[in-house]
Formats: structure tokens, C-alpha cells, sequence
């Protein structure tokens, strides 16, 4: 696998591309039902995921990749994770040219960048995570996700029910997460659907 801020990297080739950014684990973190791990693996989906799509954010804007190839699409799951929280933290630092040397940023273009991400909401539909995203992304960035096959299915079907009942949306905010604001990032499919949708 190829870092998206390589040059060489298939996804940056291509015009619009939208690429789905994951947290990982890591190659040896063993794949086994949540009873048979330790506890501090028990708690990598919790915790270790949402810290590592800021991580790769962050290297995505400071190495130049989000600028280098402003017409990839980036979408991060979990609601951004930990991003919108360390929004203000992960622009400030542009302001401070000898921590980043050569990034040629400032923390309103950092924030421009994070703005114009895509982040999906599983596990993420909550007040909490959706408070602190609605003050980063605009509704139209918000993408429906479910985290299957990683997570159980009361996980799933309560973060439906809590994107469905989240008081801070207009009327029409959930369908368009659920499938609406997807569209534009995926053309083929939104040609596929047209017959369909009228």
C-alpha cells in the first residue's frame, strides 16, 4: 500500500478521485471477536482509529498532498475522528514555519482543507461528535457510514437512530447524509441511480 502523499500513488493519478482514508491498527494486530483480546486491544477500536485519521490528515496537509492534488477527495470515517476537536491545534501549528519547514501554510488554509474534506458519520452520529463536526464541515461534507464489518450491529443501528434523531439538522440534513451528498463524489453511480431517482 501506497501513502496517498506519494506521487507514485494510483488514487492521486486520477482526476476526482475520492479515496476513503481508514485507521489501522497496524499489520500485526490480530483480528479476533473483542472477548478473546486483551483489554488494551479491546479498546484500539475506541480510541487508537479516531487518533490515527488526525495523524493522517495532518500528514496529508503538511506534506503538501491535499494541495498537490487539489482535486482529490478525501473522505474520513468516524466523523473525522479526533479531527474536528484538533482542528484549531492541527492549523495553528502552519503559523509556526520552524515546527513545519517547507509546508508554506497558514492556519486559514489548513482550516480550508479541513473544511473541504468529506467525513462520514459512522460511529460519529452522536451529539457530541456531530456538534464539533457541524462547527468544522459544512452538512453537505457529511457522508453516511456504518463501520461494517468492523463493528457489531447494535453499534450500527445506534449510530442510525442517533443521525436520525440529532436535533441540530434541518428536515432534509439526514437523507441527504444518507445518500444524497454522496453523489457528486461518485459520478458513474449518480448515473447508475438517475432512472431511478427521477
Amino acid at each position: 500500500m501506497r501513502r496517498l502523499s506519494a506521487p507514485s500513488c494510483p488514487a492521486v493519478q486520477r482526476p476526482a478521485a475520492a479515496v476513503a482514508v481508514r485507521g489501522h491498527y497496524g499489520p500485526t494486530c490480530p483480528l479476533r471477536p473483542l472477548r478473546q483480546r486483551s483489554t488494551w486491544l479491546t479498546f484500539l477500536p475506541a480510541t487508537h482509529t479516531v487518533f490515527d485519521v488526525a495523524r493522517t490528515v495532518t500528514h496529508l496537509i503538511y506534506t503538501g498532498a491535499l494541495t498537490r492534488h487539489p482535486n482529490l477527495r478525501i473522505i474520513l470515517p468516524h466523523a473525522g475522528g479526533a479531527v474536528p476537536a484538533l482542528a484549531w491545534r492541527i492549523s495553528a501549528f502552519a503559523a509556526q514555519p520552524a515546527l513545519t519547514p517547507g509546508a508554506h501554510l497558514s492556519p486559514e488554509s489548513v482550516m480550508a482543507q479541513l473544511r473541504g474534506l468529506y467525513y462520514d458519520v459512522a460511529l460519529g452520529a452522536n451529539p457530541h461528535s456531530l456538534s464539533a463536526l457541524l462547527e468544522l464541515a459544512d452538512p453537505g461534507h457529511l457522508l453516511f457510514g456504518t463501520d461494517h464489518p468492523f463493528s457489531p450491529e447494535p453499534l450500527i443501528t445506534a449510530n442510525s437512530r442517533g443521525l436520525a434523531d440529532y436535533p441540530g439538522f434541518s428536515d432534509h440534513t439526514p437523507r441527504a447524509i444518507a445518500a444524497d451528498n454522496a453523489l457528486p463524489l461518485f459520478p458513474q453511480l449518480a448515473a447508475r441511480l438517475a432512472p431511478l431517482t427521477g
